[in-house]
């Protein structure tokens, strides 16, 4: 299944307008994969095409997440399109009244089944996985976030191996969309800024899903100072940041993961950190929903 035919992957650059970047004379444009749907945009529908390559074989498609789970918010669109069914095993006790992405997904045709923290540690061993075939036969199962060589393979599709910039900059987690990246691009300098707090934990993550060690491309690094206290965790001047950049560029940026990379850009740009006249690509990873459907930030 080519999910070409159902969304129009192929976005612009869009130039990325501000004070700080006049002064540093920066060039900065924006990837806005974020356009290409509410609930499927960003870097997930890229890690999930080749997941779902072979879809019509199959009776059921599952896969994991949280209650705020993006990955699960495009798999339930793109299922809803394809006209498979969806499964999400949600981690956490099912609350009284879901939340917006809860709802999206069940308006999408997603079943959900919620399972203890405890439990959900568990997704990927045998017994657990095996449970849910039996209990929904012809079953294809993607690993959370659609992790592995499959989401690396998918996450090649966003770059061209040649591209007319110096740096590729993304916000990162798994470090899927960064190894797809570091393995398609040939020419640029790739930045990521680390939205989790830890050492190693993205070279840990890929090592696991997918056997891919990212010390071996001598053109990325990994910035971890911007992560604002771990996963999720942000504090009033981000959140006023973020604003402020939709204000001044009308490009909106999830909380989670990218206005913390646009955060640490920014400030890394305005400690001189960028020779002057660079041309920076930022690859914008989706995760807007809250935005675009005008909920609070806080």
């Amino acid at each position: 299944m080519n999910l070409n035919s159902l969304f129009d992957l192929n976005v612009k650059d869009e130039s990325f307008l501000h004070p700080i970047l006049l002064q540093q004379q920066i060039d900065l444009k924006v990837r806005r994969f974020d356009t290409i749907h509410v609930h499927a945009g960003g870097n997930k529908i890229f890690k999930l095409t080749n997941w779902l390559s072979n879809i019509e074989e199959y009776k059921t498609v599952i896969s994991f997440g949280g209650a705020f789970s993006n990955h699960l918010l495009a798999l339930s669109a793109v299922a809803k399109k394809l006209g498979i069914k969806a499964v999400g095993i949600i981690r956490g006790e099912k609350p009284i009244l879901f939340n917006h992405y809860l709802n999206a997904f069940v308006e999408n045709g997603m079943e959900l089944i919620f399972v203890s923290r405890t439990n959900y540690k568990s997704k990927t061993e045998i017994d657990f996985l095996n449970e849910l075939k039996l209990r929904f036969p012809e079953s294809l199962i993607i690993p959370e976030g659609g992790a592995g060589e499959k989401g690396i393979a998918g996450a090649q599709k966003m770059v061209n191996e040649i591209e007319p910039y110096d740096f590729i900059v993304l916000p990162c987690a798994t470090g899927t969309t960064l190894a797809g990246i570091a393995a398609k691009n040939k020419n640029c300098k790739i930045l990521g800024f680390q939205v989790l707090k830890g050492e190693n934990i993205i070279q840990n993550e890929l090592s696991g899903s997918a056997n891919f060690v990212l010390s071996t491309f001598q053109n990325v690094s990994i910035n971890s100072d911007y992560h604002f206290g771990g996963y999720a965790k942000v504090n009033k001047k981000l959140l006023d940041f973020q604003q402020e950049i939709f204000r001044c560029t009308q490009i909106p940026f999830d909380k989670v993961y990218g206005i913390k990379a646009i955060y640490g850009l920014m400030d890394e740009i305005k400690k001189g950190r960028f020779k002057k006249d660079t041309k920076i690509l930022y690859i914008h990873a989706g995760g807007t929903f809250d935005f675009v459907n005008q909920l609070p930030f806080y």
